[in-house]
């Protein structure tokens, strides 16, 4: 006799719903880009961030999208990369988390280099870096209330990371 109850999984269902909790997956991770900094800075007002500390530590920076779009490693590749393209197929990382070959690969100056170091303005220079993903990420744009108008912010302000 046949079970017809949608409650009975197979074997190999089962097992797939363990190890992934759900039976869709995406097919890529997903990054945020948080447009409201994005907006604050260009019109000249307050931004949002978060206080990142050392685990077990009293040391820590403030850290955000905009910073770390902004203070992004001093490679003439990374001139031309867009906000959407940085958070796509870069992340940060925090240096404490490498490994010994990936803190060393962090230190070279060779350009296919998976880690880089931020520009030194940065306010987590010490602590984080910038890691090369592998398989990119999809970004998500959020935002507190609809996009913003464009022609409202200054586009032409420029950045000066000397």
């Amino acid at each position: 006799m046949a079970h017809l109850s949608s409650t009975v999984k197979s074997a190999t269902m089962a097992w797939h719903l363990v190890q992934n909790k759900s039976r869709f997956r995406f097919s890529h991770d997903f990054s945020q880009i948080l447009l409201s900094q994005f907006e604050g800075w260009l019109r000249d007002e307050d931004i949002q961030f978060c206080f990142r500390r050392k685990k077990n530590e009293g040391t820590g920076w403030i850290d955000s999208n905009l910073f770390q779009y902004l203070f992004q490693p001093e490679y003439e590749f990374f001139d031309s990369i867009c906000v959407w393209g940085y958070f796509k197929d870069y992340q940060m990382r925090l240096i404490s988390s490498l490994s010994a070959d990936q803190k060393d690969n962090l230190e070279s100056d060779f350009g296919e280099s998976c880690f880089f170091k931020f520009h030194k303005m940065y306010p987590g220079y010490h602590f984080a870096c910038v890691e090369k993903l592998k398989i990119g990420k999809l970004p998500l744009l959020y935002y507190n209330d609809n996009i913003p108008d464009l022609e409202l912010c200054k586009s032409d302000k420029a950045h000066d990371k000397s």
